[in-house]
């Protein structure tokens, strides 16, 4: 039979061994690289569910600004209301911060699908590899046209994608903690540095260009690939 690139142990091309193993192939890592998709759904519902948390806080925290700066007290007893305002407003405050704290949970839980995914088919692809060789897994097609080879590629760089996503939401709710403290002078708040915080939320790994090409474009590859 026709020999692809054969390694130690391969097997021949075309012979029953060989479907076999393609066959097993194709069902191990349509299974992981669908779960790579669906893990990235999740992350899409979650973040769209997080940045209404974060826009709450940011109102919350805004009003907060306003009282102290805008909002004149009655003389007789106006530190205490003005005290009892602020309790309740910083209280307001840890409740959405809680909330998006569990929220980045679940987007640690889905970024860690998303790369436990891509490396199970690097896992499947390398072990398919030793039989039928490096030819078969950089140049022949295993679903439609994309060898299994450029499929492990895109699934790690998609995941890539979001565990650096993830960094930065981290990082972005750990500075809103800071910012949002109850011992910080909220004069100092800045509803434009508070804005920026949303917009950046909102971006997504998605959007960001890798080499040649978006995350976006990776996973239509993936998708087509899987339909």
């Amino acid at each position: 039979g026709i020999q692809h690139g054969r390694m130690a142990g391969a097997i021949t091309a075309g012979g029953v061994r060989w479907q076999a193993a393609v066959a097993a192939a194709q069902r191990q890592i349509r299974g992981t690289l669908g779960a790579l998709l669906l893990q990235r759904q999740k992350w899409d519902a979650l973040v769209a569910e997080s940045q209404r948390t974060l826009n709450h806080l940011i109102n919350v925290a805004t009003e907060r600004s306003y009282l102290v700066q805008h909002v004149a007290m009655p003389a007789c007893g106006a530190a205490v209301l003005q005290s009892r305002l602020h309790a309740g407003n910083c209280r307001e405050c840890e409740r959405h911060m809680q909330r998006l704290r569990q929220q980045c949970n679940r987007l640690q839980d889905a970024a860690d699908g998303m790369r436990s995914a891509a490396d199970s088919t690097a896992a499947f692809v390398h072990t398919t590899t030793t039989l039928l060789g490096a030819e078969w897994s950089a140049h022949t097609a295993l679903f439609r046209s994309v060898p299994p080879a450029r499929l492990c590629a895109l699934a790690r760089e998609v995941a890539d994608s979001y565990a650096t996503e993830l960094e930065l939401k981290l990082a972005m709710v750990a500075d809103l903690e800071r910012l949002l403290a109850d011992s910080v002078d909220v004069r100092f708040l800045r509803q434009d540095v508070l804005t920026a915080y949303l917009a950046a939320w909102i971006m997504q790994p998605t959007q960001v260009t890798i080499g040649e090409g978006t995350v976006e474009a990776r996973v239509r590859v993936i998708t087509t690939e899987l339909e």
